[in-house]
């Protein structure tokens, strides 16, 4: 189950939030059933036509589709389980420079039309054993994203975890990270 809303309080700061929870129930649960906390499994990855076919995006760039928890900085592991629990928000800004910030927020790039964004995640998947609410994993960070490009059908997006918790071993919680993503989040 997942549930998105837009919240406008403050209207120069635009808020999108996304919830979603989801289990499987059953013994021995196949890969392309189970949840995964960066975003969208295998089951997702081949209906979309950038993820179905190796080598569209190189192997060696860390790279994510929207969906399933959305926990951006944990792309590259990509944790998996039977149950899972997330939270994503966003803010989102109609340009590259968001209008509150002075003299360079009228800069434009035409035809890809960069829009930034600012995010925070966090998430937990697990096999049912243990509560879903302790040790969550967060992460938060900056985006850019394109315009809808090729037929409205492609939106290109980079993420910038910068924070990450918990860490893998022997890494740092702050560290610039990169995610490529194609498509909108949510």
């Amino acid at each position: 189950m997942v549930t998105t809303a837009d919240v406008t309080a403050i209207p120069q700061f635009p808020l999108s939030l996304r919830a979603a929870y989801g289990r499987v129930r059953g013994g021995s649960v196949p890969p392309e059933e189970r949840f995964y906390l960066a975003g969208a499994g295998p089951r997702g990855e081949w209906n979309s036509r950038w993820f179905r076919s190796r080598g569209t995006i190189p192997s060696h760039w860390v790279a994510a589709l929207g969906g399933d928890g959305n926990v951006r900085g944990f792309a590259d592991s990509r944790p998996s389980g039977r149950t899972l629990v997330a939270v994503n928000v966003e803010s989102r800004s109609g340009r590259l420079i968001p209008a509150w910030i002075p003299v360079i927020h009228k800069l434009r790039v035409p035809v890809l039309d960069p829009r930034s964004s600012l995010f925070a995640d966090v998430g937990k998947v697990g096999d049912g054993d243990e509560s879903l609410f302790s040790n969550m994993a967060a992460d938060f960070g900056v985006g850019i994203r394109t315009r809808p490009l090729i037929r409205n059908h492609l939106t290109l997006r980079v993420h910038l975890p910068f924070f990450r918790t918990p860490p893998e071993p022997d890494e740092n919680r702050w560290r610039l990270r990169g995610v490529l993503s194609v498509g909108e989040a949510f």
